[in-house]
């Protein structure tokens, strides 16, 4: 039974080792993901601008990337406190071995603490398994992150050309607005004039009309 929960501790051990080094280079991809992120958004920034400020697409894209920056810091947090915690029960089972060893004649008590040690490693291997789960989980989204890292890239050199258009179309606009207000001031000015000379051609048809009546 001892050799059994040896073997088992000694496997559990080395695929712990294994994931702790698969979730530190999958940290180190995060942290180079969030340092493009931000020079990433620092670029859109700059044109969004200078650009439409409906653009929803755009809108769209600077939430996507903000909560997969903080999926991204949700997760490293997670895994420094599975490390500490990791820590932590590898050095409790150094101890329990210890004692296994140096208290050889109590074997009965040996092995109840042996099979407390049993549930832990379970518990240990739904945590792990979960884990996997997890970094499975980040690993597309980090695949969607890059994606989505290529397109703001293609789309940072049309949004640059669609500036200057725009530029262009905006001062080809204010000029065709300053003739238009010149026109409409001058068609205000006519129509004043017209209305006046109306209302004054009223006025003297009425009185040539009451001149009329009373010569009658």
């Amino acid at each position: 039974e001892t050799q059994r929960l040896e073997a088992q501790s000694k496997a559990l051990r080395g695929e712990i080792t294994g994931l702790t080094k698969e979730l530190e280079e999958l940290h180190k991809q995060a942290d180079s993901d969030s340092k493009l992120i931000v020079e990433i958004m620092h670029e859109r920034d700059i044109l969004t601008k200078n650009v439409i400020k409906g653009d929803e697409r755009s809108k769209q894209q600077v939430e996507l990337v903000m909560r997969h920056e903080a999926q991204a810091n949700t997760l490293d947090k997670d895994l420094k406190r599975w490390k500490a915690e990791l820590q932590l029960k590898l050095h409790r089972t150094h101890e329990l071995d210890k004692q296994r060893e140096k208290y050889s004649g109590e074997l009965s008590a040996v092995r109840g603490r042996f099979e407390d040690a049993n549930e832990e490693l379970k518990n240990r291997d739904n945590t792990a398994a979960q884990l996997k789960k997890h970094i499975a989980d980040v690993k597309a989204k980090l695949s969607q992150q890059k994606n989505l890292y290529e397109a703001v890239r293609t789309d940072k050199s049309l949004y640059a050309k669609n500036w200057v258009e725009s530029q262009e179309e905006i001062a080809d606009m204010k000029k065709k607005f300053r003739m238009m207000y010149l026109q409409i001031e001058q068609l205000r000015e006519e129509i004043k004039e017209k209305e006046k000379a109306i209302v004054e051609q009223h006025f003297e048809l009425q009185f040539k009309s009451k001149e009329k009546e009373k010569t009658q």
